[in-house]
């Protein structure tokens, strides 16, 4: 009898890769490193009182800044709120959480950054807008590490509209940043050893995760993501159910559906960041028409309460029944006939095959330094099931043979975007699995 399952083993395996990735900074690097005493965040929506309150957390004085007042108010209590949840969790006393609130000082001025080691910024996806504020921030926190939260836009180009480029670096923390335990760290082509190594250390010192990924569009998470997201809104388009769509995915083992996940970050987000993905990669990120379509009708997801599913008082009602019609539209079918239902296999196979041809894609440009970094930023930065452990990992024991002939299938039948990476290509050529790639 088997003592050891395939399970196991993929649990262990993402725990080493988890423990390795502490360690992915050569020393020579490491010893560049500068303690974060003091930081400056920019940007009081709900990534940057997150982040001030995880600074907090872990005893770090923030400096938590927006223009707007109302703003501000609101990323503070945000930022309590959080505190106030960890104390009932029990994760420390009512007493240390008070005490730790006190560590964030709210500001409209710049100039309240002096002396900070970090600033970071979340403020909205826009690159004139990021530079700017790392501008300013510059001016006032003279040698601090400049780091972006940014999911998906160049790090070098941002780092071009200051003083000091090499200061720059990108963390991208995932929401919600409390619960997520990955961040990716990205390092632009001038990103100084320095910067690196601070920002790198202090993902660390929040406890948190860190991979390094290099400095392309969507990084590695948003962007095997965003073909995976898209297929749904394909597959809805083509007749499948949001109920069907989620529940396969769910089945596999995925936290929540696509659609729903959809619904979480918002449409407005998920489309801005789909377009930013079709302008780099062209037509195998061509977006469906889906988001443009519940934008039309008011439809922004979960932060207006109308999405996918409804929404009410905090509480998910379940999928939306009128979506359906809202999709109806004839110009709404996609390529091959529309149907009603579609099997779960058949659904979970062409969210999940798409994203492992993309993985394959990113490989080849080196975003990451090989599969274990894929899988592990997988698991932690998208909830994909430990036990299969990572999307990589489950591709081999899926057989790649499999995955290149149905996605040849769909290319065929769908559309170009499910044609075979030249990467994945080989592999099934030459009967070759991404363990083998480490």
């Amino acid at each position: 009898r088997q003592a050891v399952t395939p399970e196991s083993r993929n649990l262990v395996r993402v725990f080493r890769l988890s423990q390795a990735a502490r360690k992915e900074l050569p020393p020579d690097v490491t010893s560049h490193r500068q303690p974060v005493n003091r930081m400056g965040v920019i940007g009081a929506g709900v990534m940057g009182g997150a982040i001030a309150e995880l600074a907090a957390a872990h005893d770090i004085p923030v400096v938590l800044k927006d223009i707007d007042q109302d703003a501000l108010d609101s990323g503070l209590r945000h930022a309590g709120d959080l505190l106030r949840k960890a104390a009932a969790a029990r994760v420390f006393s009512e007493e240390e959480a008070s005490l730790k609130f006190a560590l964030i000082t709210g500001t409209l001025e710049y100039d309240d950054f002096e002396g900070a080691d970090l600033v970071v910024e979340a403020v909205v996806e826009r690159m004139a807008v990021k530079q700017q504020v790392l501008r300013e921030a510059e001016a006032s926190a003279d040698g601090a590490v400049l780091a972006t939260n940014t999911s998906a836009l160049s790090v070098d180009e941002m780092a071009s509209g200051v003083k000091r480029p090499g200061s720059v670096i990108g963390l991208h923390f995932f929401n919600p940043v409390h619960k997520m335990p990955l961040v990716e760290v990205i390092a632009g082509p001038r990103t100084s050893p320095e910067a690196l190594a601070t920002g790198f250390g202090l993902v660390l010192a929040l406890g948190k995760t860190p991979v390094l990924v290099a400095d392309r569009p969507g990084f590695l998470v948003i962007r095997l993501l965003a073909p995976y997201l898209n297929e749904a809104g394909f597959l809805l388009e083509e007749g499948a159910s949001i109920e069907a769509i989620d529940g396969a995915l769910e089945s596999f083992g995925m936290p929540m559906g696509p659609l729903r996940l959809l619904d979480e970050i918002g449409f407005d987000v998920a489309r801005h960041a789909s377009r930013e993905m079709a302008a780099a990669f062209g037509e195998r990120m061509r977006p469906s028409g889906v988001l443009d379509r519940m934008i039309e009708d008011a439809r922004l997801g979960r932060k207006n309460g109308l999405g996918f599913h409804r929404y009410q008082d905090g509480g998910d009602r379940g999928a939306d029944p009128t979506v359906p019609r809202l999709l109806s539209r004839e110009e709404a079918t996609g390529p091959g006939a529309a149907r009603s239902s579609l099997p779960a296999e058949e659904i979970q196979r062409r969210c999940l095959y798409i994203m492992v041809n993309e993985a394959a894609y990113a490989l080849e440009e080196q975003v990451v330094e090989g599969p274990g970094p894929v899988d592990l930023a997988m698991v932690m930065g998208t909830g994909f099931p430990p036990f299969r452990g990572g999307l990589l990992r489950w591709a081999d024991a899926e057989d790649i043979r499999k995955i290149h002939d149905a996605l040849s299938e769909y290319a065929g039948r769908l559309g170009n975007r499910f044609a075979p990476a030249p990467l994945l290509v080989r592999m099934a050529q030459q009967n070759r699995t991404f363990t083998d790639l480490n």
